[in-house]
């Protein structure tokens, strides 16, 4: 059975302390993410007819 050796592409163990201070990131990332699901939906929703219309492969909705 063949084993992974991380060491040998540089990866050590981190401590406690460490893994407490590389955590942080994931909120921020998740907010920017809702944030530009938000923006998009409002977008579509705005302009619903032609959302609709591209779906369906036809031309653009001039109004």
């Amino acid at each position: 059975m063949k084993y992974l050796e991380l060491e040998k592409f540089g990866v050590q163990e981190m401590n406690t302390k460490q893994m407490k201070e590389t955590n942080g990131d994931f909120g921020i990332l998740a907010a920017i993410a809702i944030g530009i699901g938000i923006a998009a939906g409002a977008e579509i929703l705005d302009d619903w007819d032609n959302f609709k219309a591209g779906l369906k492969g036809e031309p653009e909705q001039k109004e």
